[in-house]
This record gives C-alpha cells, structure tokens and sequence, in this order.
C-alpha cells in the first residue's frame, strides 16, 4: 500500500495538465514561505517586520499573498473544463456523482487536520476559542469575523467549497438555458469588482498593514471586507472557468493561439505581474489605500494567472517555454500533494517558531533556510496525509459516485 501510494505521487500518470501541477507546486511554496515570514513578525515591532518586509531581498516571501489567486484560478479552470466535459458527453452533469467525489476527496483530510486543532485546544485554551468552531465544519468560516475564526488559514478551501456546489449548478444553468457563457461570466465578474468597490467606500478606508503587528483592528478590517471573503475572491473563480469555456471556443483559441494573441497574453501576464510583484510597490504600512486600488488589485492579479493559463493552452512562444517549465517532473511530487501541505503548514510554522524561536532580526538567508526546513517538514506529513487519508478516501468516493450512477442508470432503465 505504501509503496504504491508513494509510486502514485512521484510518477506521474499520463492525461494531465503538467503545467497546472507546475503552478499548484510553486503556489503552494510561495504560501509556505510567506507564512514563514508573517508568523515571524508576531515575535517582532512593527518597526522591524516593516523593515524585513521592504527589504529588496524578500519582496519575493512578502508578496506571498498573491499565491492564493492561482489555486482559485486553477480550481474554476480544472472543475469547469472536468464538468464541461462531463456535459459534452453526457448531455448533463451527474450531481450526485460529483459532490460524492469532492467530499470524499476534501472532507476527510480537512476534517482530520481539525479534530487536531481542536485536541490541541484542550492542551492549551488560552490560544483560541472553539466557540465558532462549527462554521469551520460547514465551510463557511470565512463569513465570520476574522477575531471568531480558529483555524484562520483554512478561509480559502472555505471559498473553494462553496465554489465546488455552486459550479456545477451555475454550469448547468448556462448550458440548459443556452445562455451566452462569455458574457455571463464577464457581467458577474464586473458585478463582483463593483461590489468590491462599493465596500472598500462604504467600510473604508482601509489602510495598507503588512501585519497585524501594524495595527491589529485595522488589519482586521482589512482582512474581514476586502480580503477573505467570497464575493472578494468569486472574480477569480470565474476567471478559471471561463478559461475552461475558452479552450473549448476554436475561434478563440485560433485567435488567442496567433502571433497577436499570443503576444496580448504574454503582455498582459508580464505587465500585471511586473505591476503585482514590483518591490517598488510597497507603499509604507498604515498608508491608506484608494478604494479603486482596493476593489481591483486581487482581481488584476488573478487575471495575470488567467492569461498564463490560457498562454499554456495554446503552446506557443511564451506559453510554450512556460508549459515546459512548469510541466517538469521536479513540480509534481509537490503538486501531488499540494492539498495537505496547504492544510498542515500553518500548524507546522507555528511548531517550528514553538522549537525554535526567532530572534528580534532575520536576514533573507536565515528566513530562506526556516522556510526550507518548515517546507521539508510539511511535505513529510504531508506525504503520510495522502497515503493513509486522502487517497484511501478518494478512491472510496469514486467507488461510491460510480456504483449510484450505475444505480441510477439501472432505476432509469427499469422507469
């Protein structure tokens, strides 16, 4: 068994999109190592965080933030592009079928990584309160405020999941309806954006914090309305599936595949991204943030990653040195197994400043090796997660979303 589960993570199966696994690896990476930074500044003065954070050798770590926008982008492209498929052949989508296969895929690992969150509550209280622990069980937690959220980091699979029952339901209702996919897509999106917009005027303004160690109400403020929620995050979900709707257009990809498209792909990824990642924009923490730049800085960036996807998709110029990277072997252990090291290295960060708490200054060298040794440690627990939980309980769900189609076809047959 372990032995073939290890195979099943560092050999990989044909009929996947490598370059996707690609970016999952290095998202996933870049989480870890800004977490590794962010967690360090609870031990240090505003001051200080401020400093390592503008400093030109960790802008890279401090940007970090920003990885959580290619795991939307990723999710609305895989599940929509899987469910478009599902229709292509089936002419609907097996509801049943799929919500089995997503619970048993995500439930079981998340609800066990919880179970230790709670059992480490009674060795000490004092850290949280497990008053609110419930909206984590119903992956809603992300609606509460930031101060009632244990297990904070777990905000975002609470959005995917809330993502995976709308999508299929939202799919089906573009497809059943004959509705015009593009535009849809694009109104919802804009409607988001402007919904963001009226509440970074209506509740800001909200001022740049790199840290709670900044201002800590403000950057609850900051993290309740224009970071955590779903309405602050569905633009790029929506952007995901969309992709997936433009793979299957040959007209569009005919155009997005030329040497002008092509070439809009790459200047709007490189743009976005130079723009998203500049060291040089950084404004000081505490300044304020203009509303305009608050409603759109996450869904630019998410865009960024949309084209990159898309370049991928047509295999040319840019897009083909990308596929090629990305698609190295080297990224898919990591991507394998992407899942668990999102779910535990919140947990294992906090463990290693426990073991090994950090002085008032770092350097980009000492933070660097931190986030390798937490990086190596994750993977480890990681790995045991997916042979023992996650695969296990995958396979078993798709058993189970097989056998009640087969059942369902058989009760069709004898009405």
């Amino acid at each position: 068994m372990i032995r073939a589960g290890l195979q099943e993570i560092f050999r990989r199966k044909p009929g996947r999109y490598e370059s996707i696994d690609g970016i999952r690896a290095l998202a996933v990476i870049w989480v870890i190592f800004f977490h590794t930074l962010f967690e360090w500044g609870n031990f240090v003065s505003s001051e200080a965080y401020e400093a390592i954070v503008h400093s030109p050798w960790n802008w890279l770590w401090t940007k970090g933030y920003l990885a959580i926008n290619p795991f939307f982008i990723i999710s609305g492209f895989l599940i929509g592009d899987l469910l478009l498929s599902e229709y292509e052949k089936r002419g609907g989508i097996d509801l049943r079928a799929f919500y089995t296969r997503r619970i048993f895929r995500l439930a079981p690992a998340y609800y066990l990584v919880l179970a230790g969150f709670v059992a480490y509550w009674f060795y000490d209280p004092t850290l949280y309160s497990l008053r609110t622990i419930w909206a984590n069980v119903l992956y809603v937690n992300n609606w509460l405020p930031h101060r009632n959220q244990p297990a904070i980091w777990t905000w975002s699979l609470a959005v995917e999941e809330q993502f995976y029952i709308l999508c299929p339901l939202f799919i089906l209702l573009l497809r059943k309806k004959g509705l015009p996919a593009g535009k849809v897509i694009l109104a919802l999106m804009f409607l988001s954006i402007a919904w963001n917009y009226r509440t970074a005027v209506m509740k800001g303004p909200f001022k740049v914090l790199y840290h709670p160690v900044d201002d800590l109400d403000g950057y609850f403020r900051f993290f309740d309305y224009t970071y955590a929620k779903t309405t602050t995050r569905v633009s790029a979900l929506l952007m995901g599936v969309g992709c997936a709707f433009l793979k299957r257009d040959g007209r569009w990809m005919d155009r997005l595949s030329s040497p002008v498209g092509t070439f809009a792909l790459t200047f709007a990824f490189l743009a976005i991204s130079f723009v998203s990642f500049n060291p040089a924009y950084l404004p000081p923490g505490g300044s304020v943030s203009p509303p305009l730049v608050t409603a759109l800085f996450n869904p630019l960036s998410a865009f960024s990653f949309a084209c990159l996807v898309m370049l991928l998709q047509t295999k040319r110029g840019f897009g083909a040195a990308a596929d090629r990277f990305l698609g190295a072997d080297v990224w898919y252990p990591v991507a394998q197994v992407s899942y668990g090291l999102y779910l535990l290295h919140c947990p294992v960060v906090d463990a290693f400043y426990k073991l090994f708490p950090p002085g008032p200054e770092i350097g980009f060298a000492r933070l660097t090796l931190n986030a390798c040794a937490i990086l190596l440690a994750t993977f480890v627990a990681a790995n045991g997660l997916n042979l023992f939980v996650e695969t296990p309980m995958r396979k078993l769900g798709y058993r189970l979303a097989r056998r009640k189609a087969e059942n369902g076809l058989r009760e069709s047959h004898v009405a």
